[in-house]
């Protein structure tokens, strides 16, 4: 009964994701990786994750477009999407994601951010991240 969420993170730096996957690993996430949005669209569909956070601006496939074909499809729509970037928000006019990181990001915020978004699931299983 307490499986771990999967959480997505999406950015083509390997580093982000590797840094972010320990910080929701701390959450006790079981974490899916991908460093384009054409395979986070396919990870979605195999993984099926309760959480998806994603960069703006990658090769191939970018966040905005990726949290555009989430939202259109009825089986992912209802998926929470954090985009993070190093625009400034007010430069990604009406992106509608649930919440929105800036680069670089404060780990601890990172972490409080993500918290919420997975404690408004009721799928925050651990005890290994600090509450906000």
């Amino acid at each position: 009964m307490n499986a771990r969420p999967v959480v997505l993170v999406v950015d083509d730096e390997i580093h982000v994701v590797d840094v972010l996957a320990l910080v929701l690993e701390g959450l006790r996430a079981r974490v899916t990786k991908a460093y384009n949005g054409e395979q986070a669209l396919r990870a979605v569909a195999t993984a099926r994750p309760l959480l998806v956070i994603s960069d703006v601006m990658m090769p191939k496939l970018g966040g905005l477009e990726l949290l555009r074909r989430l939202r259109a499809d009825s089986d992912t729509a209802a998926i929470p999407v954090v985009l993070m970037s190093s625009l400034p928000p007010e430069a990604i006019p009406d992106h509608g994601a649930d919440a929105f990181l800036g680069k670089p990001f404060d780990l601890e915020h990172v972490e409080a951010v993500a918290a919420r978004r997975l404690a408004g699931l009721g799928r925050l299983t651990g005890q290994g991240g600090r509450s906000t």
